[in-house]
């Protein structure tokens, strides 16, 4: 297994930017970066898909920066599902 050390550094550096803006995210967003922060806590992690997902969620942040979306107020989006028969 090797390391990219690169990616491990962008990680880390959004999750640091993520932490500035902690109270503007919504609960499955709260729950993501926090398995993310817990995940490269310890030494060894690199996935591929860390990156963007870190990415994508600062960039939800800062859409809903023009909206009046309070994450204490207004709940995480529902997918009702419905059981099959």
């Amino acid at each position: 297994m090797s390391l990219d050390l690169a990616r491990i550094a962008e990680v880390c550096g959004l999750l640091d930017e993520l932490a500035g803006v902690a109270t503007r995210l919504l609960p499955n967003e709260r729950e993501m970066v926090a398995h993310l922060r817990a995940k490269y806590a310890e030494p060894g992690h690199t996935d591929a898909d860390d990156v963007p997902v870190l990415r994508v969620i600062l960039r939800n942040v800062t859409i809903r920066g023009g909206f009046d979306i309070d994450p204490a107020r207004d709940p995480g989006r529902v997918i009702p599902v419905t059981p099959r028969r």
